[in-house]
């Protein structure tokens, strides 16, 4: 992957990104949510996180992780056996098209 240009367009820095992360999965999905509370000036918030886990057509698929991702995930005490038994399982864009 190149790196990012100052001069680079949105588009030319969207691609660039889009290459370097093709060999990722998404493995958790995390949602927040707002409520401004008008009596107590304050806003509440709910999170909501989300395992996910790819749906696996042959066995020599692969999935990719950097050391130091593992290392961020253990101490965040990312639990693995969750994403694997019970992620959320979904389909990237080419294994759609074959199930289609």
């Amino acid at each position: 992957m190149s790196s990012h240009i100052l001069f680079d367009s949105a588009e030319e820095r969207y691609q660039k990104l889009k290459e370097a992360t093709q060999g990722f999965i998404i493995i958790q999905f995390g949602v927040t949510t707002f409520k401004y509370d008008i009596q107590l000036n304050l806003y509440e918030t709910s999170i909501y996180n989300f395992q996910l886990c790819p749906k696996w057509f042959s066995s020599d698929d692969k999935i990719l992780f950097q050391p130091s991702c593992l290392l961020f995930l253990c101490a965040q005490k990312f639990d693995f056996n969750e994403f694997i038994y019970n992620g959320i399982s979904y389909l990237n864009q080419s294994d759609q098209s074959i199930v289609k």
